[in-house]
């Protein structure tokens, strides 16, 4: 290994150790925050709103659930770049850890209306509802799925007390509670404006060739090579080894930072916790992980 080699897995490895600090560290921050919003927080003041109230607390659920979701997956992350370091499944981690993080923050937006917190709050739970009876009917679960009809259906109902009306598709079917869900690359799209990454990260899950030997395969020539030396594989005439880049790793703890931070950001402003913590903690691991002060969003939209 040549000196840059060596200097850029030193970064590599700085990095995660940077981010495995600051998934602990934030953990404890949440703990020690905890369950329930502050007196006079925007999401104790939701909660008390008469009939929307409880719908409120449903989407600050929803939200803070998707937030302890995205840790578990930043954890799977470290591990598969502990030896025996992966090379494909590091994409999947960071693009499970960015869908999470993007509907975390579509619902714990702080700065939206609380009519439109709910809304979305039931569309999210819509969309579940319609996926777990169409599994039901995959698994011949007849039961099972009559009762999730039925929950939809009761849903629909409290939702039109509340103004909120059914969505139909072009069947006139049901498709939606006071909004059709987006999708999720639209949500990515609003919330991180990581629209880009996301479809590579995508193409690498859906083991697109066009993308897996960008990121997860490189070249190794044309020249004949012993198969019991090196698991190679062919593309047309040339032959690709399963090797992640070294700088690979750095970017994708990269993006689960700035990916991560937002949610946080935002739920600690939603339930009145103490922000100027949250963003030493960010600002601190940024500087653990070797990132620049370009990155660091949360200091630039207060003028700093």
């Amino acid at each position: 290994m040549n000196e840059a080699d060596m200097e850029l897995t030193a970064k590599a490895f700085r990095s995660l150790e940077g981010l495995r600090w600051l998934h602990d560290e934030t953990g404890r921050f949440l703990k020690q925050s905890g369950h329930q919003p502050s007196v006079g927080s925007i999401a104790e003041t939701e909660s008390r709103i008469p009939e929307l109230g409880k719908r409120a607390i449903d989407a600050h659920q929803q939200g803070t659930t998707l937030i302890e979701v995205a840790a578990d997956h930043i954890q799977a992350f470290l591990k598969t770049l502990t030896n025996p370091v992966q090379t494909i499944a590091p994409f999947g981690s960071v693009r499970s850890v960015m869908e999470c993080c993007a509907l975390a923050s579509w619902l714990l937006d702080p700065d939206i209306e609380v009519r439109t917190r709910v809304q979305r709050s039931l569309a999210f739970r819509f969309e579940g509802l319609t996926r777990q009876a169409t599994f039901g009917e995959d698994v011949s679960d007849t039961d099972g799925t009559t009762r999730v009809r039925l929950r939809m259906e009761k849903i629909k109902k409290e939702a039109i007390k509340l103004g909120f009306s059914p969505v139909p598709n072009k069947k006139q079917r049901l498709a939606g509670i006071g909004q059709r869900m987006p999708t999720i690359t639209d949500v990515i799209s609003e919330t991180l404006n990581e629209k880009p990454v996301y479809r590579l990260l995508s193409a690498v899950v859906h083991a697109h060739l066009w993308a897996l030997l960008q990121v997860s395969f490189r070249p190794v020539g044309d020249h004949k090579i012993e198969q019991e030396i090196c698991d190679c594989h062919t593309a047309g005439e040339t032959y690709f080894r399963k090797d992640m880049a070294i700088k690979s790793a750095q970017w994708l703890s990269l993006k689960i930072v700035t990916c991560f931070a937002k949610p946080l950001l935002y739920r600690c402003q939603l339930f009145g916790y103490d922000f100027d913590r949250l963003r030493s903690i960010l600002d601190s691991a940024c500087y653990r992980c070797g990132f620049s002060e370009t990155v660091r969003f949360w200091k630039q939209n207060r003028g700093e």
